[in-house]
């Protein structure tokens, strides 16, 4: 399907959409922050109620609210790091698909997220699902991409992925319901996309762990350890341990004591 709607509306795909809303809410967030217009936001953001109180330009302008609307020091740097980093992973979704499918993507998880914000008519719906699911996104495509925590720390992007979903997963069950199941809906451009290739990497991470856990078991029934000094194949992998012909039974030694030992002999009781 979403190849014929390529085939017949690739045309109408808006080139570089990342670099668009980067800008449009970099420059919302420098006009708000000369003018101290930090009330403007209140009046941006997506609550159903106030739309059918005749609020419409609300079904358009919570998209361009910049992650971090506050009025801080810490405020600029968030949104700095934020929006260049979000312009980073739209970029290389774009190439890495096409401007079609990277305009699909991002648009239906702010239609989703739009449309299940009616769920809840009263709550104020952020815009942070839609860009977060692009990173999510980002991550499933580019797992061993590196980022510098605080311009030192490399950290690989899907451990961050882990980590951001643990947070929103935490956040969903601390909320109740029908407002969480908004973020959940408005994810749901991420599941339509990835849900074969996490499913798949689900089932590959469960095979995985039952091979290592037969091999480890493999291992532990190979095992063969010293009877005097107690070194085993899995302390001690390079000896050469050999089993002794004049002890009764399977007498396994170390080669330091395979000729110096006491011979194991088990007495055999006479039978009458």
């Amino acid at each position: 399907m979403l190849r014929w709607l390529e085939k017949n509306f690739g045309a109408l795909a808006i080139p570089q959409l990342t670099k668009h809303l980067v800008f449009a809410q970099g420059v919302l967030f420098v006009f708000v922050l000369l003018l101290e217009a930090w009330g403007i936001f209140s009046q941006m953001y997506l609550i159903p109620s106030r739309i059918l109180g005749g609020e419409y330009w609300r079904i358009l302008t919570w998209v361009f609210i910049p992650p971090a609307p506050s009025p801080t020091a810490f405020s600029v740097i968030v949104n700095f790091f934020a929006l260049y980093l979000f312009y980073i992973y739209g970029s290389a979704l774009e190439e890495a698909w096409s401007r079609f499918r990277f305009n699909f993507y991002l648009i239906l998880g702010f239609v989703l997220t739009f449309l299940a914000s009616w769920i809840s008519p009263q709550s104020v719906t952020h815009n942070y699902i839609p860009l977060v699911s692009v990173f999510f996104a980002f991550a499933i495509l580019h797992p061993d991409f590196e980022l510098r925590l605080f311009l030192l720390i490399p950290v690989k992007i899907k451990w961050l992925a882990i980590f951001t979903a643990i947070l929103l997963g935490a956040s969903i069950l601390s909320t109740p319901l029908p407002e969480s199941l908004i973020p959940l809906i408005g994810l749901g451009n991420f599941f339509l996309f990835f849900w074969r290739s996490t499913w798949d990497l689900i089932r590959w991470r469960v095979r995985r762990s039952q091979y290592q856990k037969s091999q480890r078991l493999s291992e532990l029934e190979n095992v063969v350890s010293c009877e005097v000094c107690k070194k085993s194949s899995l302390s001690d992998p390079d000896l050469d341990f050999r089993f002794c012909s004049r002890c009764d039974g399977a007498r396994a030694f170390c080669p330091e004591h395979l000729l110096e030992h006491e011979h194991i002999v088990v007495e055999k009781s006479n039978s009458r």
